[in-house]
């Protein structure tokens, strides 16, 4: 957004181009929501990928996508997928246990 603000589309398309494979992998395959967790769990930054019925966890062929489109992801300033080691098992199915004293 800076870029274009300085009408620098040049560089606002490089911007654009880098971070399309993230973004096609966090928004095409699943809900949003199921492929960012399934991503930040792979990476280690959240403890669990799971999410609230009645979202559940990608399948085999839609986690295989997001992974193939992690792989394109070229150097994003700040982020690496360099140990990138998602968990299928971890995120199947759908709800979250029960938290005893808790709403969910």
């Amino acid at each position: 957004m800076d870029a274009t603000n300085r009408n620098d589309f040049n560089h606002a398309l490089t911007v654009h181009n880098t971070l399309e494979p993230l973004q096609r992998a966090l928004m095409t395959h699943v809900p949003g929501t199921v492929a960012t967790k399934y991503a930040l769990h792979g990476l280690g930054i959240i403890d669990s990928p799971r999410v609230r019925l009645p979202l559940v966890g990608p399948e085999d062929a839609e986690a295989a996508r997001i992974e193939d489109d992690i792989d394109k992801v070229k150097a994003i300033t700040g982020l690496s997928f360099e140990n990138f080691r998602p968990d299928r098992n971890a995120a199947a199915g759908g709800a979250l246990p029960k938290v005893a004293g808790s709403t969910r």
